[in-house]
């Protein structure tokens, strides 16, 4: 048996669109221990995941950047997002990690 789905019918969205990116979103440091910096050219909401797409932290970032506190978040890889009023919307790994 063959079983055929229409894309976008029937699904629950779970992944962002590609076309809406613009790109990687530049975050310094990174990896980072305690804090990192975003550098925003407008302002936007940020928002930072974890790899299940579950929000963590959101902050209202105004350019021409947002600093970023650790504030007890484990070691990992995170999903952060920049989302402006106007333009596209821009993300990028980033990874919390212990001073060594």
């Amino acid at each position: 048996n063959t079983v055929f789905h229409t894309v976008g019918k029937d699904f629950l969205t779970t992944a962002t669109n590609e076309s809406e990116a613009t790109g990687n979103l530049k975050v310094y440091p990174n990896p980072a221990t305690e804090s990192m910096y975003v550098p925003l050219e407008s302002d936007a909401q940020v928002r930072l995941s974890d790899m299940f797409g579950r929000t963590l932290r959101a902050w209202q970032g105004k350019a021409p950047g947002l600093t970023v506190q650790r504030d007890g978040l484990p070691d990992g890889i995170y999903l952060l997002e920049a989302h402006p009023a106007k333009g596209k919307m821009q993300a990028g790994k980033v990874v919390w990690q212990s001073k060594r």
